[in-house]
């Protein structure tokens, strides 16, 4: 699907991904059945949008470009591949129960700094020089984590992708599509 499109058509693409796993069971129930169940769940590893954290490291890596670290990295999080996300989903639309809510998460849970630290080994970077620190965002909770449980006992899913696989697969896709990445903004930009 994204051989021979831009970096930001790719963007897209993996934004209208995420945007498909959130919003195609809340069409489904609507639309054709009451049975599909809500779903939630935790950060993708996928490249997206340049301010999330994963691919903005790589891409501050590879522009030779500081990251700031708020609050020295130490919330903990889960990350979760795209497809794992997909492939969870579906298999709630198709076989969850009505009035049930499942989970779709990881195991791993990782602190930013963990993973920052994890980023930059496979890229071959020095986290000092890599990295500042700066001070936290107001607000911002400490964990960011799901229980899966339910989904995986219940409808037998496991996550197929792990942390360090999904990471090669971001790195690849940066390093592919980082021409055209450099013209792209990596800072978050709220729109109403």
């Amino acid at each position: 699907i994204v051989a021979g499109t831009t970096a930001a058509n790719v963007v897209d693409f993996f934004m209208a991904l995420l945007s498909f796993a959130d919003s195609t069971p809340r069409a489904y129930r609507l639309k054709v059945s009451n049975a599909c169940p809500p779903i939630s769940t935790s950060t993708g590893t996928s490249p997206q949008a340049l301010y999330r954290i994963i691919p903005r490291t790589m891409f501050f890596i590879r522009q030779g470009r500081k990251l700031g670290l708020q609050g020295g990295g130490v919330s903990r999080r889960s990350f979760i591949h795209i497809r794992d996300v997909a492939d969870a989903t579906w298999r709630i639309m198709t076989d969850g129960t009505s009035g049930e809510t499942y989970h779709i998460s990881t195991d791993e849970i990782i602190t930013v700094r963990g993973l920052v630290e994890r980023i930059c080994g496979m890229m071959n970077a020095n986290f000092d020089d890599c990295v500042e620190m700066t001070p936290d965002r107001l607000g911002k909770d400490s964990l960011y984590a799901l229980d899966s449980n339910k989904l995986r006992n219940t409808l037998g899913w496991r996550d197929a992708i792990g942390l360090d696989a999904g990471l090669d697969d971001c790195i690849a896709w940066m390093d592919r599509y980082l021409h055209d990445l450099r013209t792209q903004p990596s800072d978050y930009l709220h729109k109403p």
